[in-house]
């Protein structure tokens, strides 16, 4: 869905009255036939630092969210977003401070604002200082230049090499630079030049970026930007329309959302594990009645229940987690909950309350939502169960909702799409409050 025009018209008119800033990028159709939902500004930081106020001014004036604040030392980046009738509008904003890359600048936002250019709208970059932030990058990435930009290349190439070269000798501190012979130049060799350069120039700024950038990893090592959240319900309550509407809604907005089915599977059935070592012969995979298995003895609920717990916990740390680090969205069709809720399907044949009390072992998602529908509508749409077992499950979904707040119970009797749209307001109104205090 295309961003409010009214908000990127009254976003730039503060910019252009207020802030030393340039558009990186795709600044041609800024403000007026905006269609994507990326916009790249630098900025020098002590002018972000002020800028932040307005933002927040905006985002209550337009009534955005912020769904996303990722900072490193280079740029921060936000995600604002705001649900119109039953579509979410969403906008990254990257703010650049600098040309730089693992903390060796190569090129000041001063120096680049010096030369941009205002073409009645916006300001933006010289198409020089376009080509050389991603062509920077990609040579001492070692990365092809994309194609997709070849004509930027080209044009400078032939129009500006000279003035391109002279700014090359600079970062590098070596006058043999040329535009054609970087890329083809080991990269971390380069960039061990730019930084000797910075130290010889300007040891205090180098050394100050230099502990950004390690402050900014081990933040990132530490604290993961993504959110996780699962969905538990009895069979026929439509979790697999919701959760497939969210899904396509997610991938929109996150380069990354994974979905994952009750658990992480990182360890391997039960079933599978005991006809590896020979103690049973065939596996069932009847999965279309999650309810035949047989009742099972107390010492093996006891075992499967741990055994799910130890892959809930490895699963985490080794799938979930690194999809949230990489700032993506991880999705579990009913999870632990379930466990609680529907032991019998997992054969587990223990009192819930104890089966509840022992979810504190279980990595926690971000956000839990427990739906709930007429059990005569799950009725018509699943004969597999019967009223006593649906009510069964209830009075555990209720018990699990009365005694723990991080589960937030979701109607879905009428249009999904209504109980697709209280989940979206929740996460955003939850992500709104985990960010906000960034911009205070």
């Amino acid at each position: 869905m295309q961003i409010d025009r009214e908000f990127l018209y009254e976003f730039f008119a503060i910019l252009n009255k207020k802030y030393n800033y340039a558009v990186l990028r795709g600044y041609e159709e800024l403000p007026d036939n905006f269609k994507s939902h990326d916009i790249d500004i630098l900025i020098p930081k002590n002018e972000y630092k002020r800028l932040k106020k307005d933002i927040n001014h905006l985002l209550h004036q337009f009534k955005f969210q912020l769904l996303l604040v990722n900072e490193n030392e280079r740029f921060h980046t936000i995600v604002i977003a705001k649900r119109i009738n039953n579509e979410l509008q969403f906008l990254y904003i990257d703010f650049f401070f600098n040309y730089s890359l693992y903390g060796v600048e190569l090129l000041d936002a001063n120096t680049v604002l010096n030369r941009r250019v205002f073409n009645k709208k916006v300001y933006h970059v010289l198409l020089m200082d376009e080509f050389l932030e991603k062509y920077l990058n990609t040579s001492l990435l070692n990365v092809k230049y994309p194609e997709k930009y070849k004509y930027i290349y080209e044009d400078i190439f032939n129009n500006e090499k000279k003035n391109v070269e002279s700014i090359l000798s600079t970062v590098f501190d070596d006058n043999s630079i040329q535009i054609e012979t970087l890329q083809q130049i080991n990269g971390k060799k380069m960039l061990i030049k730019a930084f000797i350069a910075n130290i010889r120039n300007k040891p205090l700024h180098q050394l100050k970026l230099s502990i950004s950038f390690v402050f900014y990893y081990l933040k990132g090592v530490l604290f993961s930007n993504g959110f996780s959240f699962s969905m538990t319900g009895p069979d026929g309550s439509g979790k697999t329309t919701l959760l497939t509407e969210l899904e396509q809604i997610f991938s929109e907005v996150y380069r990354e959302v994974k979905l994952y089915h009750f658990r992480p599977t990182v360890i391997p059935r039960i079933a599978e594990l005991f006809k590896k070592s020979g103690l049973k012969k065939e596996v069932d995979e009847n999965y279309d009645k999650p309810h035949r298995g047989g009742k099972t003895s107390k010492a093996s609920s006891w075992f499967r229940l741990f055994y799910y717990i130890l892959d809930y916990i490895i699963g985490y740390y080794k799938v979930v987690k690194p999809v949230l680090f990489r700032r993506g969205v991880v999705i579990f069709d009913r999870y632990y909950t379930d466990i609680i809720s529907d032991s019998k399907r997992s054969r587990i044949y223990l009192n819930y309350k104890t089966i509840f009390m022992l979810r504190k072992l279980v990595p926690s998602m971000d956000y839990n939502f427990i739906i709930f529908v007429d059990p005569e509508k799950i009725l018509q749409r699943k004969q597999e169960l019967t009223r006593e077992q649906i009510d069964d499950i209830y009075e555990k979904l209720n018990y699990i909702c009365k005694n723990d707040t991080q589960y937030t119970p979701i109607t879905n009797d009428n249009d999904p799409q209504e109980a697709v749209n209280a989940i979206l307001d929740h996460i955003l109104e939850k992500q709104d409050i985990k960010y906000r205090k960034y911009f205070k």
